[in-house]
């Protein structure tokens, strides 16, 4: 089978890495995924009981993963095989199916208000949103209409060189990670700006709102963020080798990041800046 080009490490976990969960999974879904991904996806790390203290993983998980760096990571803690695919690219790409579980339905659009500006484009659901940031190929500005609840069930990744803004007004509009989930994947030089907007219930491996690999600078401005966790490290933020990180006028609440089983944290319970930019917390 296709499978047994792939080298399996049992227990076994990638440092860092993380692309989209799936949830409800086999290996062999969990393979074709990763395929469909494209050659970004390089292996995935699959949920296994093996006793572990570390709560995040459940059997069945499909994370894909950009790195196959093993040496630094517990899987028999995480509860997780890792799977490293061959090199080069054994099979064309199959066609990529939804996230386990899809995303709940949008509640019913509001009615839009004035955008900040014209140059801002109005979203009215989190299909929208997710369709805007991923096919951008130039700078975007997005306008979420107030008290709208966008649920997510992955995260939102940018992979291009641009700048991504993400705002409402009034009340703000709340994207939900419904404990599931981070919100932003960001990578290839993507900034993004968050401004006037609700952020709740985010949950990563790293990163519980943002996760950056090789981005540019990530911005928090007159926002919320709430009960965001990050089983490693960056409740809210985790940036690798990326831009600034800027807090700007926000509330951070109960957001952590650490070790389940001790309740200690180990890095960056609200950012984790690993060579990157400065970190600013401003009001």
């Amino acid at each position: 089978s296709l499978l047994s080009n792939w080298r399996a490490v049992s227990p076994g976990c990638s440092s860092g890495g993380n692309l989209v969960l799936y949830v409800g999974q086999t290996v062999p879904q969990c393979q074709e995924l990763c395929v469909a991904y494209g050659a970004t996806c390089v292996g995935f790390e699959f949920g296994v009981d093996y006793g572990g203290g570390s709560t995040y993983y459940k059997p069945g998980d499909c994370q894909l993963s950009f790195s196959v760096d093993i040496s630094s990571c517990d899987g028999s803690y995480y509860n997780l095989d890792f799977y490293i695919r061959p090199t080069p690219p054994f099979s064309p790409p199959l066609p990529l199916p939804s996230p386990s579980p899809p995303p709940s339905p949008p509640s019913p659009p509001l009615p839009p208000l004035a955008p900040l500006s014209p140059d801002f484009i109005y979203a009215a659901s989190e299909d929208q949103l997710r369709s805007l940031i991923m096919d951008a190929t130039a700078d975007i500005s997005i306008y979420l209409p107030p008290r709208a609840d966008f649920k997510l069930g992955s995260q939102i990744s940018c992979t291009s060189d641009i700048k991504v803004t993400v705002a409402s007004s009034g009340e703000g509009a709340m994207l939900d990670g419904q404990g599931k989930t981070g919100f932003f994947s960001l990578q290839y030089g993507c900034s993004l700006t968050l401004r006037g907007l609700i952020l709740v219930n985010g949950r990563a491996f790293h990163g519980g709102v943002v996760f950056a690999s090789g981005a540019g600078d990530i911005e928090f401005i007159d926002s919320a963020v709430r009960d965001c966790m990050a089983d490693s490290d960056g409740g809210v933020v985790y940036a690798f080798s990326s831009g600034a990180v800027s807090i700007i006028g926000s509330t951070v609440i109960g957001c952590s990041s650490g070790n389940v089983r001790t309740t200690a944290t180990w890095d960056g319970g609200v950012v984790k800046a690993d060579r990157s930019g400065a970190v600013s917390i401003i009001g």
